[in-house]
């Protein structure tokens, strides 16, 4: 998939691995893993079951918790790509926006 960034200091989080270690010390490893799935699925319904997850509130926003470490996205489409039903059509879903990292216990 195309991986695309909130902001410049995610991105720099997500792609440097000395900042991704200052801020998450060992468990930056699973950050590294999760953008490691991601960049290498071709498509949303191409990441491994059960990764992924509907962040309840939020349209079109999921999750992936990997470890002590989530990593939040959207969906980034001009269009999204949905069903008759309205439904996202996940395999479809080429391009996400991250928006959020963060470390929980």
């Amino acid at each position: 998939m195309v991986i695309s960034f909130e902001t410049a200091e995610l991105r720099e989080l997500c792609e440097d691995e000395a900042a991704a270690q200052k801020e998450f010390g060992l468990d930056a490893e699973q950050l590294l893993a999760v953008l490691a799935d991601l960049n290498a699925a071709p498509t949303l319904e191409d990441l491994p079951p059960g990764l992924v997850s509907l962040i309840v509130g939020i349209a079109d926003n999921y999750r992936i918790k990997y470890g002590n470490i989530s990593l939040a996205f959207s969906l980034n489409h001009k269009k999204i790509p949905r069903n008759e039903h309205g439904n996202v059509k996940k395999g479809k879903v080429t391009r996400v926006k991250v928006v959020e990292v963060y470390h929980h216990d």
